[in-house]
């Protein structure tokens, strides 16, 4: 069933690869299934006019029939190609506007085949743009009102307030067409300006945020890391492929028992909102913490921040921030033992100024005695 609707997909989008789903791609995809509809659909009538035609013995008209029919297979064919999608459309609505004349000239039942060109504007402007659309189609208004007001070219004759009445509504037709095309050119355009000024700014941010030391990411209510995280979220924790990990599991190495179920309550109240952005810091276990990858067995020094980010779609999520204070903890742990050896150096020194001047006397005497003797053994030597 599967392969059956794959195959009539591929058919009706003339094999394109057209499963994008950002609005240009469906637009496109839009018009090959209308387009590749209307062959199939025009091609089966023109034959069974072509059909008729040679009964009645018009060979003429056969002929042509037959001909626009052949047409229309041709841009069928054509539209699996490389070539141009207009190419296609204008085989495909030529032929359509043709029959459509011919059913204005020949009437039908009740004079009813004039109303087939009602559908014409929608097409052709649709698949062929508004420019060659609305020429074609006021080529076809020339034709329907050559076919209701010309006496003798259609074998119907048309009452005048029917044909004034077939006119006007197909000029109705038309020009709201035109106004709904011209509409949708707008606002498509206005679409793609704000899609690329979107994308500036996306990329902006990404480029900040790719280029920031702090780590940044996003985690859901079951404390999973979401994809878009910072790049120096990796540096930082030492770990790769972040996105879709418990953030509790990449602290494993660093929290144990108690504190992980603390970590989790904490959490929770960060989603909750359970008090205000103060407190919730204030609180926070993970401010500063001794942190060990679980790859690689690494130590380093954190520190986290948490906060509640409500999205657009309703959802609740939990902005972090990770920053590594390893250099900083060991810069300062290297200025206090500089700081405390240079301490023992200065109560060394007050220790000898605040010694008893006798015995600072004897100590100087007898250093100098030292130099003396060390003196007159060099000298000897």
């Amino acid at each position: 069933m599967k392969k059956r609707g794959n195959f009539f997909l591929n058919i009706m989008t003339s094999g394109k690869p057209l499963f994008s789903r950002d609005e240009a791609t469906m637009d496109t995809m839009v018009r090959y299934i209308l387009l590749n509809s209307m062959i199939f659909l025009g091609c089966t009538l023109l034959v069974l006019f072509g059909y008729e035609s040679m009964q009645r013995g018009a060979v003429y008209q056969a002929a042509f029939d037959f001909s626009m029919a052949g047409m229309t297979l041709v841009g069928f064919v054509i539209l699996r190609t490389a070539a141009p999608f207009i190419i296609s459309g204008f085989m495909t609505v030529v032929p359509y506007m043709m029959l459509c004349i011919f059913l204005a000239i020949s009437g039908g039942p009740q004079g009813s085949g004039v109303l087939w060109a009602y559908s014409f504007p929608l097409l052709s402007i649709f698949l062929l743009g508004m420019k060659s659309g609305t020429v074609l189609s006021i080529l076809l208004l020339g034709g329907i009102s050559a076919a209701l007001y010309v006496p003798g070219l259609s074998p119907v004759e048309f009452h005048p307030s029917f044909a004034f009445r077939t006119v006007g509504v197909y000029i109705l037709v038309l020009v709201c067409t035109m106004v709904y095309e011209q509409t949708k050119i707008t606002k498509d355009r206005w679409v793609a300006r704000l899609t690329r000024t979107l994308e500036a700014e996306r990329d902006e941010m990404a480029t900040m945020k790719d280029n920031l030391k702090t780590g940044l990411f996003l985690m859901d209510k079951d404390f999973v890391i979401q994809p878009h995280y910072s790049r120096s979220m990796e540096t930082v924790l030492s770990e790769t492929n972040l996105s879709g990990k418990n953030f509790l599991d990449v602290l494993s190495n660093s929290v144990q028992g108690k504190e992980k179920e603390t970590l989790r309550d904490y959490f929770t109240m960060v989603y909750n909102k359970s008090y205000d952005a103060q407190m919730l810091e204030d609180i926070n276990p993970l401010y500063q913490f001794n942190y060990v990858s679980v790859t690689h067995a690494e130590e380093k020094f954190l520190r986290c921040s948490f906060v509640p980010i409500d999205r657009d779609d309703g959802n609740v999520y939990i902005l972090g921030t990770v920053d590594d204070l390893t250099r900083e903890v060991e810069l300062r742990r290297q200025l206090d033992e500089e700081e405390n050896r240079r301490q023992d150096q200065m109560r060394a020194m007050f220790e000898v100024i605040h010694v008893e001047p006798r015995v600072l006397n004897d100590f100087i005497v007898d250093t100098e005695y030292e130099f003396d003797r060390i003196n007159e053994l060099l000298k000897d030597k």
